[in-house]
């Protein structure tokens, strides 16, 4: 997915399969979460289509990776 791709030259190092596979370094959480975010951001995709693109997760994860990312955009900006 081009989106995920763009994502990731914020950090290299970072593979589009290590983002979709089930590692928790913390590096690539967060870089995982910029990719979930965008994703829901610039395309029609729903929750759980979303989740299986990224490694089979669940919904609620996608939702909660995409509220995170937005509540700390939200504050950078304050």
């Amino acid at each position: 997915m081009q989106i995920v791709a763009e994502v990731l030259k914020s950090y290299p190092g970072i593979t589009v399969s290590e983002v979709r596979g089930p590692c928790r370094d913390a590096t690539l959480v967060r870089a995982r979460h910029e990719a979930i975010y965008e994703v829901r951001r610039q395309t029609s995709f729903s929750l759980p289509q979303i989740g299986r693109w990224f490694g089979g997760r669940d919904h609620s994860s996608i939702l909660s990776a995409v509220r995170k990312i937005r509540k700390q955009r939200q504050e950078a900006c304050e």
